[in-house]
């Protein structure tokens, strides 16, 4: 996975967040991100 990743980023010049603030999951026990609405530009 970590060679994925640093293949990956390498390739991809920059990502842009496309919202101001991410939301979350509601789940207490479980909490991560909703989504993460992102741009890429190579």
């Amino acid at each position: 996975m970590e060679i994925f990743l640093d293949t990956w980023v390498s390739r991809v010049g920059t990502a842009e967040l496309l919202t101001a603030e991410p939301t979350y999951k509601p789940n207490i026990l479980i909490r991560g991100l909703a989504n993460l609405p992102v741009r890429f530009q190579a």
